[in-house]
């Protein structure tokens, strides 16, 4: 079952191993060898001499994997990193090709259908009329393959802007502008998006009553932000009245009205009004103070109405409250004035224009500040208190208000003279 070992040798009449009589045979000068049959003398690390493998690397032992010339990879590697990647060449006389595994795909970057554009820009249009953030827009926009589609930008955003307050038109106006300073549309774009525009101004008024005069608002302004040239409404056949559609006629003449009148570039600016939401208070405040005396002038409830609500500040209706009851005070008790402004903030609380709240913390303001106020006006508190009267009797004021009134100012001390002891009283004056 076991493999017999090799017998031994004799060699010059001494019994040897197999490894030992070939080890004295290759060290054997006197045996004759051909020249080419000589092993080679190769001297190794340790400084023996392996003449018969001629510096072979033996056999069971290990040696270190180096890499292959030109960073091929050593043992283990699949070769040069990146070669997984390269496709080999297609050798045409292969019996295995075939022509159809031989195509090259390429991608091919179609303009985008007006209704394509309509359904990508139409919620990020929507969310901007929330933030009012431009650059989200032109951020989207620079990505789309509009093609020769982009005036359905202007169509769109116009369109909305109809729909919208005028603070909504406000904000459409400066995304138009932002299209035209950083180039995303031409001044081509928007006269191809206007002209569509004027010749559907009549469905436009189906939905928006006052289309006519918001598209002239629209045009306008799009002069004043050079995004058209003048000319494009200047040198329009309806603004000079000879056009056969009335309604584009109309629009027309007012958009030609706004741009002729005096500093007519500089009013287009505020062509949609004062927004609390993105202008400073003391606009704000001055835009309260000016629906207040236009109301005294016209007793137009519905224009203040409307005034008051595109400024678009809720959270602010106090300081009207404060700035219309100190327009009857600094009337010194004008009876006028007094009935119309009690009527005024009488129709907005029943309307739930202004809230009880904010009511109450305007009048509140005027009893805080009532000393300062009489400063200005001396009979500033027996008025405040004829108004709270007739405020009562309108029942939009309750008598728990009333009740917080200053009958008496607040006690203030005061030091007296020296002859009266210097002692500290207080005083009521």
């Amino acid at each position: 079952m076991f493999a017999e070992p090799s017998p031994p040798f004799s060699v010059n009449g001494q019994i040897t191993s197999a490894s030992e009589m070939v080890e004295s045979i290759a060290l054997d000068t006197s045996l004759p060898m051909e020249p080419s049959k000589v092993m080679p003398r190769v001297r190794t690390k340790s400084g023996s001499s392996d003449a018969l493998t001629g510096g072979a690397q033996p056999r069971g032992t290990h040696r270190k994997s180096e890499p292959k010339k030109g960073g091929g990879g050593g043992k283990g590697t699949w070769g040069k990193p990146g070669e997984q990647l390269t496709v080999p060449k297609v050798d045409q006389a292969d019996p295995n090709f075939d022509p159809e595994d031989n195509i090259t795909w390429q991608v091919a970057d179609l303009d985008l259908t007006p209704r394509e554009i309509v359904s990508m820009v139409q919620p990020a249009l929507l969310e901007y009329m929330e933030n009012g953030d431009t650059e989200e827009m032109i951020i989207l926009c620079r990505k789309l393959n509009l093609g020769d589609s982009k005036h359905v930008l202007v169509d769109m955003t116009v369109r909305l802007g109809l729909d919208r307050n005028n603070y909504g038109r406000e904000l459409a106006s400066k995304l138009l502008a932002s299209f035209s300073s950083c180039v995303v549309l031409t001044d081509a774009d928007f006269k191809d998006a206007f002209r569509a525009l004027l010749e559907n101004l009549y469905d436009l008024k189906l939905d928006a009553p006052d289309a006519a005069d918001a598209l002239a608002k629209f045009i306008a302004r799009a002069v004043a932000d050079e995004c058209i040239p003048p000319a494009f409404v200047l040198g329009h056949p309806a603004a000079t009245g000879d056009f056969p559609n009335p309604i584009v006629r109309a629009c027309m003449h007012k958009a030609r009205t706004l741009l002729t009148l005096k500093s007519g570039m500089a009013r287009l600016d505020k062509v949609w009004g004062v927004h609390g939401q993105s202008e400073p208070v003391e606009d704000v405040i001055a835009a309260m103070v000016l629906i207040i005396k236009e109301y005294v002038d016209s007793e137009d409830a519905g224009e203040a109405e409307r005034g008051l609500k595109d400024l678009g500040v809720p959270h602010f209706h106090h300081h009207f409250v404060y700035e219309a009851v100190y327009a009857v005070l600094d009337s010194n008790g004008n009876h006028r004035t007094s009935n119309q402004i009690s009527r005024l903030l009488a129709y907005f609380v029943q309307a739930a224009i202004i809230t009880d709240d904010q009511l109450n913390t305007g009048i509140r303001r005027l009893f805080n500040g009532l000393t300062d106020i009489q400063l200005d006006i001396p009979r500033a508190k027996p008025l405040l208190q004829d108004f709270l009267m007739c405020g009562l009797r309108e029942q939009y004021l309750s008598r728990s208000l009333l009740a917080e009134f200053p009958m008496r100012q607040q006690a203030r001390r005061r030091f007296v003279s020296e002859n009266e002891g210097g002692r500290v009283r207080s005083t009521v004056s």
